[in-house]
């Protein structure tokens, strides 16, 4: 029995299912599996998440952002902005599109002290500039950085010079470096 038969053993119509950032729990190949049951009617789920990839991949109808206690009725590319941080937002959709090199990193931190060390190296050493050239993409999560490619960059492969993966060095970063390297 897969996971998938549990889900929707577990999800008869009408009812509701709660997941915590299941994205990060969740083995690669499920994730499909579990989006096909979230975009599923008669069947309502209640999702917490900081991966704009995830959310990325739903209907428009099944992504709400709360705040406060309260619904936003805002823009699905809104919504997406404040949901990475801020870590993507419309200008940077379509840098990834004119780009020709993409750092992808875990998470909003990883791309703010990066651009920051960036921006600080560039004053200090004229050499250092060259890397301003280069978007800094977060994934979410480690455990979303084969998603963020197959979903959003191999579109775009044919048309860069340098896709690179940055990990923390720790469990997640492993393993989603494992992810990639298969």
């Amino acid at each position: 029995m897969n996971a998938n038969t549990i889900i929707h053993i577990l999800s008869a119509p009408n009812s509701l299912c709660l997941f915590d950032e299941p994205d990060s729990h969740i083995h690669i190949a499920r994730k499909d599996e579990l989006k096909e049951l979230i975009n599923t009617e008669n069947r309502y789920s209640i999702v917490t998440t900081h991966s704009p990839v995830f959310v990325n991949c739903l209907c428009d109808e099944n992504i709400r952002y709360l705040k406060d206690g309260k619904i936003e009725d805002l823009e699905r590319s809104k919504k997406l902005s404040l949901l990475s941080g801020g870590g993507i937002s419309i200008f940077e959709g379509s840098l990834i599109l004119g780009t020709k090199k993409i750092l992808v990193v875990e998470g909003p931190y990883d791309k703010k002290y990066l651009e920051k060390a960036i921006s600080i190296f560039a004053k200090r050493n004229s050499k250092y500039k060259a890397l301003k050239q280069i978007a800094i993409i977060p994934a979410g999560s480690a455990g979303n950085a084969k998603t963020m490619y197959d979903d959003v960059l191999s579109k775009q492969v044919d048309g860069l010079e340098l896709i690179a993966f940055l990990f923390d060095y720790d469990k997640g970063g492993l393993e989603g470096w494992k992810i990639l390297a298969i």
